[in-house]
This record gives structure tokens, C-alpha cells and sequence, in this order.
């Protein structure tokens, strides 16, 4: 092999392994930046604020019940925040059954950047049309483009 191409393979591979560093450490290519914790959240917190649905979960002796109600929409994110204040976490992983970590695979290609826990009054309409309230957990994994995926 002769020394260009050589120099040629090591510079490949030198934009190869920085490309896969950047995107590991959460670098959004799209954006040419990195997002801030404030993004991931609320990416997660937008996501929330748009649903119109939502499933009760509740436990009956041995029996867990899941029942889907409308929800009473937030106004926008301001909204959301002041009624839930503290509502919102980013963790590295979470322990236990609560989440799987996120694989190496999933940071190099940029689809793990953060992982977000959002705590929330979910506000919705019984089915006698009465405005109720329920506390809601939302988990997910945001990408490093600041895309929500939802884990469960």
C-alpha cells in the first residue's frame, strides 16, 4: 500500500470515528449542535401537552384496569409547566424494570440522546362529561435531534 493511500485510509477513518463520537456524545448534526437539557425536556413536555388521549391505569386486587379517557388540553408549555412544577427530570438510565438503558448502538446512530421522566396532572373528562384530575409518569428517550421516542 502505498503512503497516500495510507494517509488516505487514516484520514477516513479519523472522520469515521469522530462522526461516531460526536453522535455518542449527543452532537444533532441536523441542528450542527448540541441541545440542552431544557430541549430534551421539552421535546418530552410538547409530546404531552398534544395528546388528546390518555389511558387510566388501576390496579383492583389482582386486576389491572386500563381505561381511556379525553383529556382537557394544556394551552401550550408555559401552561403545562405551571401546573406541574418539578414535573420534569433527565436521567443517565433508569433503575430497575423502569427502563431499558440505552444501547451503544442507539447512541452511535444518534437515537439516545437523553432519557426524560415527566410527572404530570393529567386533566380529563369522566364519563359523565365531569372534569377530573390523575397523575401521570410519562417516560422516553429523546433523540439527539430532540425527537421523542416512547418507551412505554
Amino acid at each position: 500500500m502505498t503512503r497516500s493511500a495510507l494517509i488516505f485510509a487514516a484520514a477516513v477513518i479519523l472522520v469515521v470515528a469522530a462522526t461516531l463520537g460526536l453522535a455518542y456524545a449527543g452532537f444533532c448534526f441536523g441542528q450542527k449542535r448540541f441541545l440542552s437539557d431544557n430541549d430534551y425536556i421539552n421535546a418530552v413536555v410538547d409530546r404531552v401537552v398534544a395528546q388528546r388521549r390518555h389511558q387510566l391505569i388501576s390496579r383492583e386486587g389482582n386486576v389491572i384496569r386500563f381505561t381511556p379517557v379525553t383529556v382537557i388540553p394544556y394551552r401550550d408549555r408555559e401552561e403545562f409547566r405551571s401546573e406541574n412544577p418539578g414535573c420534569c427530570q433527565i436521567f443517565d438510565s433508569y433503575v430497575g424494570d423502569q427502563f431499558f438503558p440505552s444501547t451503544l448502538l442507539q447512541k452511535l446512530t444518534a437515537r439516545a440522546a437523553a432519557n426524560v421522566s415527566v410527572t404530570y396532572k393529567v386533566r380529563y373528562l369522566d364519563e359523565q362529561g365531569q372534569p377530573q384530575q390523575d397523575i401521570a409518569t410519562s417516560r422516553m428517550t429523546v433523540t439527539n435531534c430532540g425527537a421523542p421516542v416512547r418507551n412505554y
